[in-house]
Parts: C-alpha cells; sequence; structure tokens
C-alpha cells in the first residue's frame, strides 16, 4: 500500500472518529412572552438545549403546563424527585463564576423516550439573595434540555426516575 494510500486512510480515520454525533432535537415551541430565547447544541452533539427567560411571579408554573400540554407520546413523564418548588444556596455566584453565592429556587419535569433512547428535562429558576424564601424579581429562568443517550436504561436508574411501566416494558 502506498503511502499516499495510508495517509489518506488514517485522515478519514481521525475526521470520522472525532466528528461529533449528530442527532436531530425535538422541536417545541417557546411558550408566549419567551424573551432571549437560545438555543443550542451542548455535551459534544450528545444534547440539545433551549434556554429563556419569563417575566412571570414566582411560584409560576405556566411553563411546566405549556410544555405538559406539547409533550406526548412516545414521551413518557417520570417522577425525579419531587413535583414542588425547591430552593438550594449556589455558592459558586452568577453564571459560574466566583462571587456572591445566591439562593436558586427551582422546579422542573423530566420526560422519557425509551424508542429513541432520550430524556428531556425541563428546569425554572428564580433568584434570591441567601437565605430569602422570595426571589428578587420575576425574572424564571427556563432549560428545556434534551440528552440523546446511549443506554437509557442505565440514564433511568443513574436518576432513580419512577417511570411508567410502558417505559420499562419498553427497555
Amino acid at each position: 500500500m502506498s503511502r499516499t494510500w495510508l495517509l489518506a486512510g488514517l485522515i478519514v480515520v481521525v475526521l470520522t472518529g472525532s466528528c461529533s454525533r449528530h442527532y436531530e432535537p425535538t422541536i417545541l415551541p417557546t411558550p408566549p412572552g419567551a424573551k432571549d430565547v437560545r438555543s443550542l447544541p451542548f455535551l459534544d452533539g450528545s444534547g440539545h438545549e433551549t434556554l429563556f427567560f419569563l417575566n412571570v411571579k414566582y411560584p409560576s408554573t405556566v411553563v411546566i403546563e405549556h410544555y405538559t400540554k406539547l409533550i406526548d407520546r412516545p414521551w413518557y413523564r417520570c417522577v425525579w424527585g419531587g413535583d414542588q418548588w425547591a430552593s438550594h444556596l449556589d455558592a459558586t455566584g452568577v453564571n459560574g463564576k466566583a462571587g456572591a453565592p445566591r439562593t436558586v429556587h427551582s422546579n422542573g419535569r423530566l420526560w422519557v423516550n425509551p424508542q429513541a433512547r432520550r430524556t428531556l428535562v425541563l428546569v425554572l429558576s428564580y433568584y434570591s439573595i441567601p437565605g430569602s424564601i422570595v426571589p428578587v424579581d420575576d425574572s424564571q429562568q427556563v432549560i428545556l434540555a434534551e440528552y440523546f443517550s446511549k443506554n437509557i436504561k442505565a440514564e433511568i436508574q443513574r436518576l432513580s426516575l419512577q417511570c411508567p411501566p410502558e417505559v420499562y416494558a419498553a427497555l
């Protein structure tokens, strides 16, 4: 085999091996009033995220209601933690940069598509000063993230999800 062919073969292997897998994300419309909408792939193409803000008073779940109406079979709602608002201290600061800690008030939902081996995570967040039970403003940050998994069964176990029997039957 000539060196040219060997080099060409090596280039093909390197290029195809280093390219991230491309998955088509599930496209869902944002609710009315969504601002600063951004949509982008992450995790080297193994996920897709839509991020936006909504001006709604805490503890609004209008976004949860919006997506619950849109997300249907082959997606199944699974319980991950609780369905109530929860708060925790974020000591990393704003956007992961060192700074003053803040309290994060969050709520969310999770769906699984076992046939496509995907999870869809919806997280709503408000922010306040540490120890406060009320957010500083009505700006709700929303993240809708879809993960493309090789092993959805392992993901369900790792996250300790409680899913309907149809999900387990499809695994």
